[in-house]
């Protein structure tokens, strides 16, 4: 169970990614989304200010699962889907939360492998290039590519390109 979430609440929800060579939506970005009432929280926010690393972590799991159901709907209904979701560094640093998370990939990569692309949220601007290797190497196998969040005025992505991300 997720911390602040009563059961039925947690939901995912859809933010539109627009190819503009194409002119069109060419992704779609899942979000976890908890209502509130009359107003809901998205992303991470669900989990609240005290909120640690294993709940990130699980949320993280839900998503996933989460994209893979949706995923597995659209192929069955034919639909060409592209799916973008969030993983945190927090979920990815530590080894067994890592291989946790590679295994969930790994075990539908041939239904949903090309379908489906991580974005690492989170990471230290002054993150070890070797680390992040060490982070990309379980996952990049199982998806079209991974992806990386980071800040605006971040201007050192050097480690970041020397892992053969591309994309920001």
């Amino acid at each position: 169970d997720l911390p602040g979430a009563s059961p039925g609440q947690l939901t995912c929800d859809y933010r539109p990614v627009i190819s503009l060579a194409r002119g069109r939506v060419a992704a779609g970005l899942l979000r976890p989304r908890l209502r509130r009432g009359r107003s809901a929280l998205r992303g991470y926010a669900v989990l609240g200010p005290s909120a640690d690393a294993v709940d990130i972590g699980q949320l993280d799991l839900y998503c996933l699962h989460q994209a893979i159901t949706d995923l597995d709907l659209a192929v069955a209904q034919e639909r060409a889907v592209f799916i973008t979701l969030a993983v945190h560094f927090e979920t990815l640093a530590p080894t067994a939360r890592r291989m946790i998370y590679a295994g969930r990939l790994a075990s539908v990569a041939d239904r949903t492998g090309a379908r489906l692309a991580p974005e690492i949220v989170g990471c230290p601007p002054d993150v070890a290039t070797s680390f992040l290797e060490a982070m990309l190497a379980p996952i990049r196998p199982h998806c079209r590519m991974v992806l990386m969040r980071i800040a605006l005025d971040q201007r050192r992505v050097d480690a970041i390109s020397a892992t053969g991300m591309r994309r920001v």
